[in-house]
């Protein structure tokens, strides 16, 4: 019992840590490492990034 209430207290509580820190995507092709706290937010970061970059 204390096994799998240890092993729920930690997914629980990686998953909070996890909203609250950003984690590293990273696109290859474009050789990008982009910090987020979404795939979406890292989405639009690259797309940002790749405007500047034509420019």
């Amino acid at each position: 019992m204390k096994t799998k209430y240890k092993d729920k207290m930690v997914s629980s509580t990686e998953e909070k840590v996890e909203k609250k820190n950003k984690r590293s995507y990273a696109f290859p092709k474009e050789g990008i490492v982009i910090q987020a706290s979404s795939l979406e937010e890292a989405q639009a970061e690259l797309a940002k990034r790749l405007k500047g970059e034509d420019k």
